[in-house]
């Protein structure tokens, strides 16, 4: 199994996005310490300090991604870190040499558990040293081989991963073999080229205890031709498989292995992953077949970027790398509706700022969205998201939280806002709808 491993990027502070062109590139950014200051001020840190903890705790808690440290200075100061949660890619390479999809292990930060992500190879992407932006993913491993194939992949999900590899039959067999049998759900028939290159069946549709080598052979089965839309189902089957197997809960007192210290560590992010719950996304793909995005009419499959950047938030928010100087933001949406998260990220993609981790989690709802700054001078900056999302309060942050520059928390007003957009357009396409019917009766009269 060849493997690349990528190297920890540094963390530094981003600048806010810039509202005239006059601003220096690299603007100095002042950061505003807050302290509890009182006559006495062991008292106060003792007096103040279960506040501070449970805070900073609610601040940073993600549902899905468990705890993270939590610092109390000297002066009182709370100071917070992303969950860890370190990545590895896997690509699957047929016999022939070329990648047929690829899979992203998320390890969980209690060391055990986590998720595993079905990145098809056709997923579009762009590739460097490419022209236009009809380019696969697969084309990356083809230019380049892994290392190019990581640099992209880590491009498109805006994140670093520890650890990269990819892997043929065998390896694929070496790998499954810890969890054998695999019992997999097929909806379709699987084919393969027969001897005179007609599709025969691999796998008829329906339940199957697999062996390794069955479930590698399940993983690498295409005819020529065929769109991987067809395929993704039998590629999903196979790593819901092993979701399946591995514990409904991590085990007491988990903490996180050193699973990516050298190259070709990917099998221990599996293992690891796999001792604990363990969750398949599908990512939500769509053929691109009109010829101007895709004028040579390849197999091109679009991937929703919100939808990406928000998986990512959920999945790896230890190992997002913004790749802008703009506001870096961690995202709470206390009413637990996914659609407004989705809402509000593809929102904030779209202006450019960093989602670096999302929550749905229930709890107390504002009336307002609050945007809580660690640098409250940048405050004035940061309301200009407030157009976009039906207004927001900005504050100062209570805890200071390492990687990220601002917490949103989402209010009633920003449901309220995104209910009357979809109000305002639905009566926008009646009213076309209704002139151009008036205007076609008025023309044949």
């Amino acid at each position: 199994m060849t493997a690349v491993a990528t190297p920890p990027s540094e963390s530094t502070p981003r600048p806010l996005v810039p509202d005239d062109a006059e601003l220096p590139r690299h603007r100095r950014r002042t950061r505003w310490i807050r302290t509890v200051v009182a006559l006495a001020v062991g008292v106060a840190v003792a007096l103040t300090l279960p506040w501070l903890v449970v805070r900073a705790a609610d601040t940073i808690a993600d549902s899905t991604e468990g705890t993270s440290s939590v610092v109390v200075t000297p002066g009182g100061t709370v100071e917070v870190t992303l969950p860890d949660t370190p990545g590895a890619l896997l690509a699957v390479v047929d016999d022939a040499g070329e990648m047929v999809g690829a899979t992203v292990v998320a390890l969980a930060p209690e060391g055990r558990g986590g998720h595993l992500v079905l990145l098809p190879a056709g997923t579009r992407a762009p590739v460097q040293g490419v022209e236009g932006d009809g380019t696969r993913l697969a084309e990356a491993y083809a230019r380049g081989g892994l290392p190019l194939l990581t640099t992209t992949a880590e491009g498109y999900l805006g994140v670093t991963f520890a650890t990269s590899a990819e892997a043929g039959r065998s390896d694929l067999e070496a790998l499954l073999a810890p969890y054998a049998p695999l019992a997999v759900e097929l909806r379709d028939d699987v084919l393969v080229p027969g001897p005179d290159g007609e599709p025969v069946v691999l796998l008829a549709a329906g339940p199957h205890e697999l062996s390794a080598a069955e479930a590698a052979d399940l993983l690498l089965a295409r005819i020529p031709g065929e769109s991987e839309i067809a395929r993704l189902d039998q590629t999903a089957a196979v790593w819901r498989a092993l979701a399946a197997g591995a514990p409904t809960a991590a085990p007491a007192g988990a903490t996180a292995p050193q699973v990516a210290a050298a190259p070709g560590d990917v099998p221990a992010f599996l293992a690891s992953v796999l001792g604990g719950p363990a969750r398949v996304h599908e990512l939500p793909v769509t053929p691109v077949v009109d010829l101007q995005s895709n004028p040579d009419g390849i197999d091109l499959l679009f991937v929703d970027p919100p939808a990406v950047r928000l998986l990512m938030a959920q999945v790896l928010p230890g190992s997002v790398s913004p790749s802008n100087g703009n506001i870096r933001l961690r995202l709470v949406n206390p009413s637990g509706d996914a659609a407004l998260t989705y809402a509000a990220v593809a929102r904030l993609v779209y202006l450019g700022a960093n989602v670096v981790i999302a929550s749905d989690e229930l709890g107390t709802v504002p009336a307002e969205t609050v945007l809580e700054m660690q640098d409250i001078a940048e405050a004035e900056r940061a309301a200009q998201y407030g157009r976009y999302l039906g207004g927001v309060t900005t504050r100062p942050s209570p805890v200071e939280v390492d990687g990220i520059d601002a917490t949103m928390i989402l209010g009633r007003s920003f449901a309220d806002f995104v209910a009357e957009e979809a109000a305002k357009a639905t009566t926008t396409t009646t009213s076309t709808t209704v002139d151009a019917s008036a205007t076609t009766i008025e023309e044949d009269g």
